[in-house]
């Protein structure tokens, strides 16, 4: 029966991402749950194969345009005159050039992660959307938040992309996470999600 549990385990798995893709990563989640239940058998070499695939499948029902968090000390960004796009000067903190690292555009939008490392902290980033070569919108996505003279106390904010746009910023601080879901309108803009 173990057996039988193993080999139709991929092709639920198929005929459930065929039917449409989850509608958020708990989903996806509870579907790694199941199918870890259905493949747990004898460990073989056949079966942690089949298991470990199973996994990746899983994964990559969800696939991210950014899903990490930067290191500032090693990121390579492109460059691009400041006055190259209308309102890229509101963050280019002073420079004639603008520091970036971009993201595939959605149409016509395109989207660029912008560091902020000119004020307070050496650690925030903005995420900015242009549309008819002009800034539409831009959210605070990344980075590390403290009062003056407490390091203790560190909010560290960072964000995620899926395939669709979607945006996730999630905000830890002692304790409490707090996630806030966006998605971009057709103008361009970054809008908060109301569910």
């Amino acid at each position: 029966m173990n057996l039988i549990k193993v080999l139709l385990a991929p092709i639920l798995f198929s005929i459930v991402l065929g039917c449409g893709n989850a509608q958020d990563q708990n989903e996806s989640t509870n579907l790694s749950a199941e199918i870890g239940n259905a493949t747990d058998v004898e460990e073989t070499d056949s079966n942690i194969v089949v298991q470990d695939t199973l996994k990746e499948a899983v994964s990559q029902t969800k696939k991210f345009l950014y899903n990490s968090r930067l290191d500032p000390e090693t990121v390579e960004y492109k460059t691009m005159k400041s006055d190259e796009i209308k309102g890229l000067e509101n963050y280019n903190c002073g420079e004639d050039v603008v520091r970036y690292l971009p993201f595939p555009q959605k149409g016509d939008v395109k989207l660029f992660l912008i560091p902020q490392d000119c004020g307070d902290f050496p650690y925030r980033y903005m995420l900015v959307t242009v549309k008819n070569n002009a800034v539409i919108s831009g959210l605070y996505a990344e980075g590390e938040w403290y009062e003056p003279e407490n390091y203790s106390e560190i909010e560290y904010t960072s964000f995620t992309i899926d395939e669709d746009y979607n945006i996730a910023v999630k905000t830890q601080f002692l304790k409490q996470t707090d996630i806030v879901h966006y998605y971009i309108d057709e103008k361009g803009a970054i809008e908060k999600r109301n569910n």
